[in-house]
């Protein structure tokens, strides 16, 4: 008798759970969203000594300052990305090298957006000496940031101070395009 029962509470376990599964599997379902993908996009600032020859890094200028006396240079800079990120742009001065009295200090530098014409559309960046700009200097105003495929032309002027002596200046420029969060 006692089997008898014990079958019978075996066989009613076994009943409830087929029915607990079977009702969870009636209230249950599910979708499925797939093949999700995206890209953070890739920025891609480039540079250029004119309007149409735009690469990653182009060769400066070579030439002679005598001391108080400024020169300028013209550089474009050009948001190259396709994806419609805009770039906020900072400048900094590497591989800075002096010899025989001229310090970086002596040397400053500064950048004013400019037209195809050369003529200033806006607020100039600097000027700071040589030493300032390896530190980084941000073109901060909201008008210089790059929308996607844009492109900017800078006047570059460089001063030498008012040294006594002779000696040579070679710099690099660092230009960095940061995205703008939207």
């Amino acid at each position: 008798m006692l089997k008898r029962v014990l079958l019978s509470l075996g066989l009613l376990a076994i009943a409830g759970t087929i029915a607990v599964g079977a009702t969870r599997a009636l209230l249950d379902d599910s979708a499925s969203l797939t093949a999700n993908s995206f890209s953070t996009g890739t920025p891609d600032l480039q540079i250029a000594r004119d309007d149409t020859d735009w690469l990653d890094t182009v060769t400066g200028f070579t030439d002679t300052l005598l001391p108080t006396q400024s020169k300028d240079y013209y550089v474009w800079l050009k948001n190259n990305s396709d994806n419609g990120m805009t770039m906020s742009i900072a400048g900094q001065a590497t591989n800075v090298v002096v010899n025989d009295g001229v310090t970086a200090d002596d040397v400053s530098v500064s950048f004013t957006p400019v037209d195809g014409t050369g003529t200033p559309t806006g607020a100039t960046f600097g000027p700071a000496s040589l030493t300032g700009w390896s530190g980084g200097f941000a073109f901060t105003s909201p008008t210089y940031d790059l929308t996607a495929g844009a492109s900017q032309r800078y006047k570059m002027t460089v001063t030498m101070g008012n040294v006594g002596d002779s000696g040579d200046v070679t710099f690099d420029m660092v230009f960095t395009g940061t995205q703008v969060t939207p």
